[in-house]
């Protein structure tokens, strides 16, 4: 288990929501998961768009980090979609 259990709804510094799917097995990036991306297609259906903690851009600083936890319910997400 990471530092975010698997399950937990996260604020991305993209201003991104997403699940936590599988934590990173190398101790020294806990921090950096591999999570779903909460949104959904034109029909309202979820989607499955999967980002990893560990992609760096160009300069090899991170893509996307961890910024919060957040509620599911307070934003009406039922985690339980992502992973069906």
């Amino acid at each position: 288990m990471g530092i975010f259990p698997i399950g937990s709804l996260v604020m991305l510094d993209t201003h991104e929501m997403g699940v936590i799917y599988k934590a990173n097995p190398d101790p020294k990036f806990m921090d950096r998961p591999l999570v779903i991306l909460v949104s959904r297609d034109q029909k309202g259906d979820v989607k499955k768009e999967f980002a990893d903690l560990m992609d760096v851009d160009g300069q090899g600083r991170f893509k996307r980090s961890v910024v919060k936890t957040l509620d599911p319910n307070k934003y009406h997400i039922d985690i339980a979609k992502y992973f069906i």
